[in-house]
């Protein structure tokens, strides 16, 4: 489900978000669905953050800098 992802990524509008907290509550199942959602997303920012908040490495940065300046 497409709109759980969204859900546990917080990017539903409220509206939409409250209507999946309630089909939630009908749903047990759709809550173990959640928990996998959720796991998934903690494990890929353990994985990727770290990456995320380096500093680009120097050979990366001079290059960037060149292209800044030619536009």
């Amino acid at each position: 489900m497409e709109d759980l992802s969204a859900f546990v990524d917080g990017e539903l509008a409220p509206e939409r978000a409250a209507e999946i907290a309630e089909a939630i509550r009908r749903n047990p199942a759709l809550l173990d669905q959640l928990d996998s959602y959720r796991q998934q997303t903690k494990s890929l920012h353990a994985l990727y953050d770290p990456v995320l908040h380096a500093p680009l490495p120097h050979n990366l940065s001079q290059l960037a800098r060149r292209f800044g300046k030619e536009k």
